[in-house]
């Protein structure tokens, strides 16, 4: 048996690859990659930049379509007849979301002592006032 034999048994069809060394065939190099007849689709030979730009751009706009996708991000039109009734009740009513946040962010105030983040600080041994760090040369505030 050598490199290149083929090996029935039954209805399977082996090739084998027996190589010296760490050398390889073309066909058994993973960075190559082989133009066989078997993985081709037919009638699919080869197409110019052109045609395989133009079918690229023609299944982008076919994916766009069936998700319902678009450039920018903005929303897909919607039928005139269509009412947007949970949009409108949003508007007038608003959310009743009780976990919604009420406090607006600001760098200005300092963090509050009910606040997660400084209780762990306090946990590790801060205290208000002085650096954080090794050397407590650190943020003063955390």
């Amino acid at each position: 048996m050598g490199h290149g034999w083929l090996l029935r048994l039954g209805q399977v069809t082996l090739k084998c690859h027996i190589h010296p060394g760490s050398l390889t065939c073309n066909e058994c190099e993973p960075g190559l990659v082989a133009q066989g007849s078997s993985n081709k689709k037919e009638g699919s030979g080869y197409k110019s930049v052109k045609s395989r730009e133009k079918a690229r751009k023609k299944e982008m706009k076919a994916l766009r379509k069936k998700y319902a996708l678009s450039w920018a991000g903005e929303p897909p039109p919607l039928s005139a007849e269509y009412n947007d009734r949970a949009g409108n009740r949003r508007l007038v009513v608003g959310s009743d979301n009780p976990y919604e946040k009420t406090e607006v962010a600001s760098s200005d105030v300092a963090i509050p002592k009910k606040n997660k983040g400084f209780k762990m600080l306090e946990k590790m041994g801060w205290t208000e006032g002085e650096g954080l760090g090794k050397t407590t040369t650190g943020l003063i505030e955390p």
